[in-house]
């Protein structure tokens, strides 16, 4: 149960149609080359590349099937296929490409073509790549091209996992969302529920996760059953790994060791893959917050915040599931005038790589023990979040700048606010200009590594809005 990764492989295979419109070499007049990759030797390399993947392929170029035939075949197997993948020119029928499934079109370099990028740019849920199979260019250029069609494959198969995760959601009151506010839910019990409810759908119908809520006192229950010795096991881990205490109990210690075990038990009864808690919403139940157990969370590579804000935890499963990282979900603060941005929360990750380990401090929280985490600067990160009754994403990018340098002044950022500070450097102003605390929220999350080209093909993938806030 203690620090062990879990793997993040969906049940089932990824199922991708697969047309290849083309040889791969040309049409008309063209000359054959006298060696080409063909449409079989390209997807023996895909499934070499591209483990979990089926790709269920059709070759147009042998067959002769008509695009009327391809649609219809694709019609009865819309509910059973993740995605849609093309090779070559379409001559003008953009119908496989425009089904509303995720798409990747394909062009063959120096190929006669007639791609339409600027129809694919404003319909459907395509994103597009290109590949040489005719051996003109320089392998390095050639294998850049592959690796980046690869990468698009492996959007949807995170799409595809996305669909297998179930998000266990512990709170008395009202998931996070947007419109809507940060604050406490406004109106009734029945108002609330139906909030909670008709966010439940739009996940569902949008990226297709699950998502139950339970209230505070199935939480309590599992803590309350927890024995003096096993909370002492976890904490002692969590006070050996740390590199000192400030302000803090070894009471306060134990206390999220014991929310800890109670949220893993929760977690397997309901068959969670991810966990968003809201300790403020149970103040009156007790006093713990879940900052220790989303750290020891992050070492076993699951996402468990501790607010109930949607946007970022999607953005961090998301995060995970592509790169195997953590993210770092927390409220931003812009300071146009240095060009930064400064996210502060509690129940940061130690492991910002994924396997590695970075110094923290055990310190006090006005509910329990927190963690102070060194973050590393020097490196890109990108901040972003997944508004899904908007559908929308909003990102930027940015780079981080090592908290306890960042500010010079008399009293140290560390010991203001909450337990961990990651400070980026970034167009502040651009920024500031595109925020809107009540329509967006004011939480990020923040991952090590320039993933915007990522956000971007996500964006058009799942049919969301992307706002670059530093553009």
């Amino acid at each position: 149960m203690m620090g062990t990764a879990e793997t993040l492989h969906a049940e089932q295979p990824t199922r991708l149609y697969t047309v290849f419109f083309t040889p791969g070499w040309g049409w008309g007049g063209s000359i054959p080359p006298r060696t080409f990759v063909s449409n079989e030797e390209m997807l023996e390399t895909l499934k070499s590349r591209c483990p979990g993947v089926e790709f269920i392929a059709r070759d147009r170029s042998e067959s002769g099937a008509t695009v009327d035939s391809l649609v219809n075949e694709l019609e009865t197997l819309k509910d059973t296929v993740d995605g849609v993948l093309t090779f070559g020119d379409v001559r003008g029928d953009n119908r496989v490409a425009l089904t509303g499934l995720p798409t990747i079109v394909v062009s063959n370099l120096f190929e006669f073509n007639a791609i339409p990028y600027e129809i694919y740019q404003e319909e459907g849920n395509v994103v597009t790549a290109e590949i040489c199979r005719l051996n003109v260019i320089p392998e390095p250029q050639a294998r850049a091209l592959l690796d980046d069609l690869v990468g698009k494959i492996r959007l949807i198969q995170v799409l595809r996992k996305m669909r297998e995760t179930t998000i266990l959601a512990v709170t008395d009151g009202r998931l996070r969302y947007y419109p809507g506010g940060e604050g406490p839910a406004p109106g009734s019990p029945a108002e609330v529920q139906a909030q909670n409810e008709a966010y439940q759908e739009r996940l569902q119908e949008t990226l297709g996760v699950n998502s139950i809520i339970v209230g505070s006192e199935e939480l309590h229950r599992q803590i309350q059953a927890v024995t003096d010795a096993e909370a002492r096991e976890v904490a002692q881990v969590w006070i050996d790994e740390a590199r000192g205490w400030r302000n803090t109990t070894e009471e306060h210690v134990l206390d999220g060791a014991r929310m800890y075990i109670g949220l893993d038990r929760l977690k397997e009864e309901y068959e969670a893959t991810a966990i968003i808690t809201d300790t403020q919403s149970f103040l009156d139940t007790f006093r713990i917050c879940a900052c220790l157990p989303s750290m020891e969370y992050h070492k076993r590579g699951i996402v468990c915040t501790d607010q109930p804000n949607t946007g970022p935890a999607l953005a961090q499963i998301f995060g995970l599931f592509l790169t195997g990282r953590p993210s770092f979900n927390a409220d931003m603060i812009i300071d146009a005038a240095s060009g930064q941005t400064v996210l502060v929360h509690c129940g940061a990750p130690i492991n910002p790589h994924g396997d590695d380990r970075v110094p923290y401090q055990l310190r006090d929280y006005r509910m329990g023990a927190d963690v102070l985490v060194e973050l590393p600067g020097g490196e890109p990160v990108t901040i972003w979040r997944i508004n899904v009754m908007d559908r929308l994403i909003l990102a930027h990018t940015g780079e981080a700048v090592a908290a306890e340098s960042a500010y010079q002044g008399p009293v140290g950022l560390n010991d203001i606010l909450c337990g961990t500070k990651l400070v980026a450097k970034v167009d502040a102003r651009t920024i500031q200009r595109h925020l809107n605390p009540a329509q967006y929220g004011v939480h990020r999350a923040a991952i090590y590594g320039d993933y915007r080209e990522e956000v971007r093909d996500l964006a058009k993938l799942i049919g969301f809005q992307l706002i670059e806030e530093d553009r």
